[in-house]
């Protein structure tokens, strides 16, 4: 929603495309979806040149434009609220406190929320570990029906008191970054 709103203010219809381009690649949840979706299909034999080639331009970009005023990696951040991992538990803290859902659902969308970041997005130790294990619980709990997802399925499998202690371990992840 973020990208959305600069976009919206940036008055993105009189931009030229490649500064569209620049402008959405200044936003570390773009820059840490790409980086997910390389490492997800460099391995795939039937996507391994569009894999190559998306890494090769994201690597160029990365060139060109090196994140401003921003930590140079996930360790380094030290709980800045602006790095990524913060504004997703951030955001996916929102949804799970804000939604007038069931806690599953809420659960739901917290974990889509946290999905595209990586266990390199934590400093090793109990953040890592916390947020593996919260991604966990949202995806091995039940098995896909029909073009259901995966967290949408295992989220939904899961009993009240399980999704009550994901969401307590997403707030003390919260607490963890923000320390």
């Amino acid at each position: 929603m973020r990208a959305r709103t600069r976009l919206q203010a940036l008055g993105c219809a009189r931009m030229d495309p490649n500064d569209l381009l620049g402008e959405l690649f200044d936003d570390p949840a773009v820059r840490a979806t790409i980086k997910r979706v390389i490492v997800d299909t460099e391995d795939d034999p039937r996507l391994a040149k569009e894999s190559a080639r998306l890494r090769k331009g994201f690597e160029e970009l990365e060139r060109l434009r090196p994140l401003q005023d921003r930590p140079s990696g996930p360790v380094e951040y030290g709980g800045w609220p602006d790095h990524t991992a913060f504004e997703r538990v951030h955001s996916a803290l929102g949804a799970l406190a804000t939604r007038p859902t069931s806690l599953q659902a809420r659960l739901d969308v917290a974990a889509m929320t946290l999905a595209p970041l990586l266990k390199e997005d934590f400093r090793p130790g109990e953040e890592r570990s916390l947020f593996l294990s919260i991604m966990d619980a949202v995806t091995k709990a039940a098995e896909p029906v029909g073009d259901e997802g995966t967290i949408s399925a295992s989220t939904r499998a899961l009993d009240d008191e399980a999704a009550a202690a994901v969401a307590r371990d997403i707030l003390r992840l919260h607490g963890l970054l923000y320390a």
